[in-house]
């Protein structure tokens, strides 16, 4: 699902807007703490940081 970073923080990449959004409304359920964004002329970046569902 997730890169595990800490305890129950996972980390989620996404290439792309409509990769973030679909994997946000797949995951709808979850408690995200943070998106953060990176890009170029070529590449998008999404990196959401959440919180693993115990």
């Amino acid at each position: 699902m997730g890169e595990h970073v800490a305890g129950t923080i996972q980390v989620k990449v996404c290439a792309s807007e409509d990769m973030t959004n679909d994997w946000l409304t797949t995951n709808a359920d979850l408690e995200v703490i943070d998106i953060k964004y990176t890009g170029t002329d070529e590449n998008d970046n999404f990196m959401i940081i959440y919180r693993k569902e115990d």
